[in-house]
C-alpha cells in the first residue's frame, strides 16, 4: 500500500466519469439541428396590385400541421381582410389567396399571419395598392374625351355627339347644360363599343338662348368616367344668308327681278305713245 501507484483509484485519470468531454449532454451545442423550425417567413405575389386583384399568400418555417389566421390591415391599423383557419402542412408551409377590396385606397397594407396555437410564431409582408389609372396596369383605358360636330350651329340644328377612351362594352349618358347650369337636353343608355367608343345624334331645341352649351358624357357604371365638350349656338338673325339659301331668297330675288322687268317694259311703252302722238301731229299739219 506504500506505493501510491498500487491504488489505481488515486490516479484522477483512472475515473473515467471525471472527464467533462466524457458527457456528450453537457454540451449545449451537441445537437443544433435538435430543432429544425427557423423563424417563419411571409411573400404575397404580386406584391403591387389595383383593387379588385387577388393575390397569392404564401407561408414558410411556422409550426407544422397546425394552421395560421392572416390579417390585413391598412396604413391606419385598421383591418381590411381576414382569412381563417389557413392549414400548415408537415414542412411548416401554407398557401391561401386573397382579393384586395374594391375601393381600396392606395397605399402599403401590411400582410400579418399568425399561428393559432403560438401567437409568438408569427409573421408579416407588405403589399402596395396602387390606382388603377396610374399606368401600372396595362389594361386601363386612357382618359375619356368627347367631340361635338359641328361644334357651332344655330337652334334646331342637329349635331353628332362622338366619345373615345371609354369603358368598353358599357353605357353612358349624355348631358347638355347651359352657362347657367340648366339641363336642356339628355340621351341615355347610350352604347359604348369594345373599342370605348360610341356615337348618337341630338338635336338643338329650337328655343335655346345663344350662347356656348356644355356637353357632357358620363359613363353609367363609373360617374368618375366623363368628358365634357362644348357646343357654340349662334343667332340666326345675326348672320347673313347667302343668296338661293331658302325658298324666301328665291322668292324675293324672284320679285326684284320680275318688278325691273315690269319698270323697262313700261318706259318702252312710254316711248312707243310719245312717238305716234308725234307723228301724228306732224302729219295733220300737212293737210291744212
Amino acid at each position: 500500500t506504500g506505493d501510491p501507484e498500487g491504488d489505481p483509484t488515486g490516479d484522477p485519470e483512472g475515473d473515467p466519469t471525471g472527464d467533462p468531454e466524457g458527457d456528450p449532454t453537457g454540451d449545449p451545442e451537441g445537437d443544433p439541428e435538435g430543432d429544425p423550425t427557423g423563424d417563419p417567413t411571409v411573400s404575397v405575389d404580386p406584391e403591387s396590385v389595383t383593387p379588385g386583384d387577388t393575390v397569392t399568400i404564401d407561408g414558410e418555417d411556422f409550426d407544422p400541421d397546425t394552421t395560421v389566421t392572416v390579417e390585413v390591415t391598412d396604413s391606419d391599423g385598421n383591418v381590411i381582410g381576414t382569412v381563417e383557419g389557413i392549414e400548415v402542412d408537415s414542412d411548416g408551409e401554407f398557401t391561401t389567396e386573397w382579393t384586395v377590396p374594391e375601393g381600396t385606397d392606395p397605399g402599403d397594407l401590411t400582410v400579418t399571419a399568425t399561428d393559432d396555437n403560438d401567437p409568438d410564431s408569427s409573421a408579416s409582408a407588405v403589399l402596395t395598392v396602387v390606382a388603377p389609372d396610374d399606368g401600372t396596369d396595362d389594361d386601363v383605358a386612357d382618359d375619356p374625351s368627347v367631340s361635338v360636330e359641328p361644334d357651332t350651329v344655330e337652334p334646331g340644328d342637329t349635331v353628332t355627339i362622338e366619345g373615345e377612351d371609354f369603358d368598353p362594352d358599357t353605357t353612358v349618358t349624355v348631358e347638355v347644360t347651359d352657362s347657367d347650369g340648366n339641363v336642356i337636353g339628355t340621351v341615355e343608355g347610350i352604347e359604348v363599343d369594345s373599342d370605348g367608343e360610341f356615337s348618337v345624334d341630338w338635336t338643338v331645341p329650337v328655343d335655346v338662348d345663344p350662347g356656348d352649351l356644355a356637353v357632357t358624357a358620363t359613363d353609367d357604371n363609373d360617374p368618375e368616367s366623363s368628358a365634357t365638350a362644348t357646343l357654340t349656338v349662334t343667332d340666326p338673325d345675326d348672320g347673313v344668308k347667302p343668296v338661293g339659301d331658302t325658298d324666301d331668297d328665291l322668292a324675293t330675288t324672284g320679285a326684284g327681278i320680275t318688278g325691273l322687268a315690269v319698270a323697262a317694259g313700261l318706259v318702252l311703252l312710254l316711248g312707243a305713245v310719245a312717238l305716234i302722238t308725234g307723228n301724228r301731229r306732224k302729219g295733220g299739219h300737212g293737210l291744212i
